[in-house]
């Protein structure tokens, strides 16, 4: 699994748990820089979303869980619970 596509000169690509390693790693090296950072990708629950924070990024978004749910409000229930759960 290449965390990238070589269609369309690579602008097309994964996303999800897929590039979670990546991203988080993308994560490190943008907040040496000196913009504050939100970090997308691989972001599939609240915990993930708690550990993004802790990190350093100022937003965290996942998108993938939320488009493919039949009921978002439910996902985002659940999110909100995982990250209490990660933050206790």
């Amino acid at each position: 699994n290449k965390p990238y596509s070589e269609v369309n000169n690579g602008l097309a690509g994964q996303s999800g748990p897929a590039i979670r390693d990546l991203a988080r790693h993308n994560l490190e090296m943008w907040l040496n820089g000196p913009f504050e950072v939100t970090s997308l990708g691989g972001v599939s629950n609240g915990h993930e979303v708690y550990l993004r924070e802790q990190m350093g990024a100022v937003l965290v978004g996942g998108v993938q869980a939320f488009h493919r749910a039949t009921d978002p409000r439910r996902v985002a229930q659940q999110w909100a619970q995982d990250y209490v759960e990660a933050a206790a």
